[in-house]
């Protein structure tokens, strides 16, 4: 048997119209969302647990989170989720809610461009997305800094200044929403030459792990009223941005603008510069061409030299240091840090350095490193200087607990040729593709009897391997059809269906049998992902117009659920005649034949089709060999089989059919459940009727060659809000306490 093991899928929000809760005179609500699962359904008092906090947009009522967020789903298993936004209130004790809403993740991958809505209760509309979470080529880590920006709020008397933030957004080709944001920065206030923190994005949700596909860097200047404005924008990919970059820190005043990207304002015209000033990629295939190998590295100093005493003579230095590689006989500048102010004991934070441009990849070619006491003229005076290489650093870092203080330090030479201090190697690592390449410790112990450049380090080729077999989801999320048959026993086995207890009696009261139960269940899952939701429903082992029949009509051809329900029922107003024996092979050949039917119409017209037969019986099944064969000769076709057994009979002959080995090409198809052991839970009857679906589908397509198609183009307006409904949509309050625990709670 095939377990079903679900799929991790990864899930999108946005909204729009949201009401501004903050308060008169508190400008725009700055909203943030809180997703909770609720494992045991829309009970009202069901809290869940908390799958996760997006980041906050600060004063937009039309919010896109740039957080995703990754969820496993199975088939057949209910997974809803609880949406609550609320506005972010620092100096209050509790966050403001601004609407709540219930989705079925399901429900969500059977839509059109697996997008859903809905209206909240407060007014706006929040919308959710979920596709397969693709697997993931690494992390883009980026850091930018802005130069000569144009300035697009200058004030009342045009001395002020813009208060830029960027967006870094992914092109959405599945539909008309062009792009959409992914990693979204802090506001720097009042600048237009921005030093921005480092932003880490995903490949696969930057850009599907394609990096030669366009993504868009968008600046813009931030208003408290959350009418942002615009600066600039300019289009790049994650290849041209890996080869812009320009180490330029802090200290460094004069940056080499030659690999700048330009923004363009909306009339085309120079906004200013972008400088890449850091970018790699974890998790880079070692071998690659488009790799950049990088050293982290962090130092500090001990016991610097004071150069800076101050007119009282009670100041210290400002240390920052400078990294340099050799050409010829000059040393060219790589990279500076940050200067610590005031401080003869400097701690300076983890950087990173690009081998290419630090020493050509050669670790045991000489570089140098300068420690500079920090002056706002620019006139920075020498503490000193110091020559060594990486594999010294790498050496050093890796023998931190091997050696004192004293010995691991390198001396800091200054102009007079005295030591003025120890430059102390802290951590040093080398990273090929997100691969860290330390020093091994044979190096080390080399290294610690001579202090000299061990050998250099294998880099290891990459042994992963990954499957290009496709998921359950990227078929649904493609628009493949799941088609439902139902196909129930009519044999006399059932009982009179007239005499109360029998298992086609049909209750007054509207309440369901068994046979209504499982249609109920199983078809409800089935459901989400058929769109015209036109069931055929058929008979078997009956009487039915006159003769004895295997396979026929039942009513109409049922139009949803409730249409399956009536069909059925209606079905003993009529010459039915309950007989037998059980035969269920004709209508296996009959579902077989639609199946490759609705598959070739779909094919034609772009699209694809997969159909499960749900077969309902209370007995044994003769004419054991033909269904054996039927069952075989129908593998070959897009079809499932899912038999449920009703009542209390022995299903020994179900199991043998479940159990049946085929040989390729065909496949196996069948499964059979057993009605009374899931009667208490119509979750756990979808859950093991579908359980072997989702592997027998991608069987059946990726067995043939037949790939996912791409999802669907939909745009965001044309999804139909659902309107709020009380009984699934309640609000819940989160309480944060100060280690990070959320506690949740029912809001009155």
């Amino acid at each position: 048997m095939i377990s079903n093991t679900g799929n991790t899928m990864q899930l999108t929000l946005f909204a729009t119209d949201l009401p501004n809760v903050a308060g008169r005179f508190k400008g725009t609500s700055d909203p943030f969302a809180i997703i909770t699962v609720l494992p045991d359904g829309y009970e009202s008092g069901n809290k869940g647990e908390t799958l996760g906090v997006t980041e906050t947009v600060k004063n937009d009522l039309n919010p896109t989170w740039t957080k995703c967020f990754n969820i496993h789903y199975e088939m057949g298993k209910l997974k809803l989720i609880n949406i609550g936004i609320f506005d972010e209130v620092k100096k209050a004790t509790s966050n403001t809610p601004m609407g709540s809403a219930a989705f079925e993740i399901g429900d969500i991958l059977g839509a059109k461009g697996n997008i859903r809505a809905k209206r909240l209760r407060q007014g706006g509309i929040l919308y959710a997305k979920v596709r397969n979470a693709p697997r993931n080529d690494g992390d883009l880590y980026i850091q930018l800094r802005g130069f000569k920006l144009k300035n697009v709020d200058p004030g009342f008397f045009s001395t002020g200044k813009s208060d830029p933030y960027f967006e870094i957004s992914r092109l959405e080709e599945s539909d008309s929403t062009g792009w959409t944001p992914v990693a979204r920065s802090k506001r720097i206030p009042h600048t237009l030459n921005p030093r921005w923190k480092p932003t880490e994005i995903a490949l696969d949700r930057l850009c599907d792990n394609d990096r030669n596909r366009a993504v868009r860097i968008t600046v813009l200047d931030h208003e408290r009223n959350g009418k942002h404005q615009f600066i600039g924008s300019v289009e790049a990919t994650v290849n041209t941005l890996l080869a812009a970059v320009t180490f330029a820190n802090d200290a460094q005043k004069d940056v080499d603008m030659t690999s700048a990207l330009e923004l363009k304002d909306g009339n085309g015209r120079f906004a200013g510069s972008l400088v890449v000033t850091d970018a790699f990629v974890n998790g880079d295939d070692p071998g690659s061409s488009t790799r950049i190998d990088g050293l982290r590295l962090q130092m500090s100093a001990r016991g610097l030299k004071n150069v800076d005493k101050g007119v009282l003579g009670m100041g210290k230095s400002d240390p920052f240091y400078v990294i340099s590689s050799r050409h010829g006989n000059k040393w060219g500048k790589v990279m500076a840090s940050e200067h610590i102010s005031n401080n003869l004991n400097p701690r300076w934070n983890s950087s990173r350095v690009r081998l290419d441009k630090l020493c050509n990849h050669n670790r045991e070619a000489p570089i140098q490193i300068e420690v500079f006491d920090y002056e706002k003229d620019g006139r920075h005076k020498l503490i000193g200087r110091a020559e060594t290489s990486v594999q010294v650093l790498l050496i050093l870092a890796g023998a931190t607990n091997r050696l004192n203080d004293e010995s691991r330090g390198i001396d800091l030479v200054g102009v007079t040729g005295k030591v003025n201090g120890k430059l102390m190697i802290d951590d040093a690592e080398i990273s090929v593709g997100g691969v860290s390449l330390n020093a091994g410790m044979e190096d080390i112990e080399r290294s610690l009897r001579n202090l000299m450049p061990g050998e250099k380090k294998s880099i290891p080729s990459n042994q992963a391997t990954r499957s290009r077999r496709p998921s359950f989801v990227e078929y649904i999320s493609g628009g493949c059809q799941v088609n439902l048959c139902v196909a129930i026993d009519f044999s006399s086995a059932n009982g009179n269906p007239r005499d109360e207890g029998t298992l086609h009696y049909v209750h007054s009261d509207g309440s369901y049998n068994d046979y209504e139960t499982a249609i109920a269940s199983v078809g409800s899952i089935i459901a989400k992902y058929d769109s015209d939701n036109e069931f055929p429903v058929w008979g078997f082992s009956a009487r039915h117009n006159g003769e004895m029949q295997n396979c026929f009509q039942v009513g109409e051809e049922a139009i949803g659920l409730k249409g399956v329900i009536r069909s059925y029922r209606s079905v003993f107003n009529t010459d039915l005649a309950m007989s037998g024996p059980t035969v269920i092979h004709e209508v296996i050949k009959v579902a077989a034949s639609q199946a490759k039917t609705a598959q070739k119409i779909a094919e034609k017209e772009e699209g694809q089709a997969y159909t499960i037969l749900l077969i309902l019986t209370c007995g044994h099944i003769h004419e054991m060999e033909e269904t054996k064969k039927a069952l075989i000769a129908a593998s070959l076709s897009p079809l499932s089989v899912v038999i449920v057994g009703i009542g209390d009979a022995e299903f020994r002959a179900m199991q043998f059919l479940d159990d049946l080995n085929v040989k390729p090409p065909a496949r196996d198809i069948t499964q059979f459940v057993e009605f009374q052991k899931h009667k208490h839970s119509k979750h756990s009857l979808a859950s093991a009727t579908l359980e072997e679906i989702p592997d027998q589908l991608v069987d059946y397509f990726h067995g043939k060659g037949i790939p996912p198609l791409s999802v669907s183009s939909t745009k965001f307006s044309d999804v139909k809000p659902q309107e709020y409904n009380k009984e699934q949509d309640y609000d819940l309050m989160y309480d944060m306490a100060d280690d990070g625990s959320m506690t949740l709670s029912l809001l009155t």
